[in-house]
């Protein structure tokens, strides 16, 4: 019988215990997907709500503005199109 190393059994009982966590099991969903809109930034200084036309086109519903310095009049009044 071979001996096992202490690193090797809490290895072990960790892996075990992480496994045995609820909700570990079973894989993350995704109920929406957006889009950072920081990444199409400079299409949208040049045509704000052409831009966000073709994120929604493309499939995007949700669409995170941080970062951005846009009004807020501005960005509520094209996003809740």
């Amino acid at each position: 019988m071979r001996l096992l190393s202490r690193r090797t059994i809490l290895r072990s009982l960790g892996t075990a215990a992480l496994s045995a966590w609820p909700g570990s099991a079973r894989a993350a969903r995704l109920e929406t997907i957006g889009l950072q809109l920081y990444t199409v930034r400079r299409d949208l200084e040049k045509d704000f709500e052409g831009t966000l036309a073709q994120v929604a086109k493309v499939g995007f519903r949700e669409v995170e503005t941080a970062g951005l310095r846009i009004s807020f009049r501005c960005r509520r009044s094209a996003l809740s199109r």
